[in-house]
């Protein structure tokens, strides 16, 4: 018999770029927790795969210069449900200065 595949495992794995095999327990205290919050939220266990992008895809706009770990996206879960408005163009030039300096 096969081992059914977690698909919100992999998922987490992808979008975090982890490493399983050296990262495997931080990987999956991050799971539990986002397994938790999901649960609290109502989000189905069969649709945490696609929400586990989304909120990945979420945090990558929000802090682009900040590395998104499993962890991260753990304690930032609940951060992560609102997507994250476009900024206007005066405001990407201003956060382009601030890079700069």
């Amino acid at each position: 018999m096969r081992k059914r595949t977690d698909l919100a495992f992999e998922a987490l794995i992808e979008e975090t770029r982890s490493n399983p095999h050296f990262e495997r327990g931080k990987i999956n205290q991050a799971l539990k927790a986002i397994r938790i919050a999901s649960f609290h939220e109502g989000i189905p266990e069969e649709e945490l795969a696609v929400e586990i992008r989304l909120r990945a895809d979420i945090y990558r706009r929000r802090w682009p210069e900040v590395e998104l770990t499993a962890p991260a996206l753990a304690k930032h879960w609940y951060r992560m449900a609102t997507p994250v408005q476009p900024r206007s163009a005066a405001q990407q030039a201003l956060d382009e200065l601030r890079r700069r300096e």
